[in-house]
């Protein structure tokens, strides 16, 4: 069971593990690192069960991680590999990510289910192809019956384009089921 941050963030695999949130977290003013990384031996492999709670106040930015080595993408949830992630609400969240940003998960290659994102996820670069999602930046697994609310925004600042920008999903190779967007979703290249 998790009743505090400190008990998930940062931390990687959870193989095996079956986490359950017992209660509401606010996590306003206070740095969170994202759980899992995109490397083969620090993927989420657990279950992450929100027990339909709340964590509001989470703000992820590259400003804020500048101490991990691969920044480039970021989420509450980094990567997920046959893991699942479900019953999860999000408030008031902030995610902002030079290369890409996504508001639950960078990259779902597992099952995520009734989660719920309500804020703001932004992408700013000048030197890439910038991506950005309010749930999930890349599926290759299974979406069923998430929303998001808020605003999602991608920017380029040198005119090279961007590499995608949606609501549930930004790049979708998997399986998106009763998903409903009510997010703002804009795209810029200068």
């Amino acid at each position: 069971t998790v009743s505090n941050e400190n008990q998930v963030a940062g931390r990687s695999i959870f193989e095996g593990k079956y986490i359950k949130l017992m209660s509401d977290l606010d996590l306003s003013s206070r740095e969170y690192y994202p759980i899992g990384l995109r490397t083969n031996n620090l993927k989420f492999k657990g279950v992450f069960d929100g027990n339909n709670h709340v964590i509001s106040g989470i703000v992820i930015s590259d400003f804020v991680i500048s101490r991990l080595k691969q920044r480039n993408s970021l989420s509450l949830f980094v990567c997920i590999n046959e893991g699942e992630i479900k019953d999860l609400y999000l408030k008031n969240h902030f995610v902002q990510g030079f290369y890409s940003a996504a508001g639950l998960i960078t990259m779902n290659q597992g099952v995520i289910k009734n989660c719920h994102v309500e804020g703001i996820v932004r992408s700013f670069s000048s030197i890439y192809y910038p991506s950005v999602a309010g749930v999930v930046l890349s599926n290759r697994g299974l979406v069923d019956e998430c929303s998001v609310k808020g605003y999602v925004y991608c920017f380029n600042s040198v005119n090279l384009g961007v590499n995608g920008a949606g609501g549930i999903c930004a790049s979708n190779e998997g399986r998106l089921i009763k998903c409903v967007n009510f997010a703002e979703i804009n795209s810029h290249c200068r």
